[in-house]
């Protein structure tokens, strides 16, 4: 787990996307899902907020990721 700044964002109907690079230096994406998608009390994450970010090695070491705070309030 750890913070990342978002590059840039994609927002769709009941969701959207955040872009940010790992500690690695490597670009990844991050699912945005429900109504709070920041982890300020605005409703949106937008380019250069700060996430907390969860990453898990899935199937074939294939690493995926989650918003921390989204985990948390399920």
């Amino acid at each position: 787990e750890y913070d990342a700044v978002v590059t840039h964002t994609h927002y769709y109907r009941f969701g959207g996307m955040a872009w940010f690079y790992t500690p690695q230096g490597e670009e990844r994406s991050v699912e945005l899902h429900g109504d709070r998608l920041s982890v300020t009390s605005d409703s949106h994450v937008e380019i250069g907020d700060t996430i907390r970010v969860r990453e898990y090695v899935g199937l074939f070491d294939v690493p995926f990721y989650t918003l921390a705070e989204q985990e948390d309030e399920k």
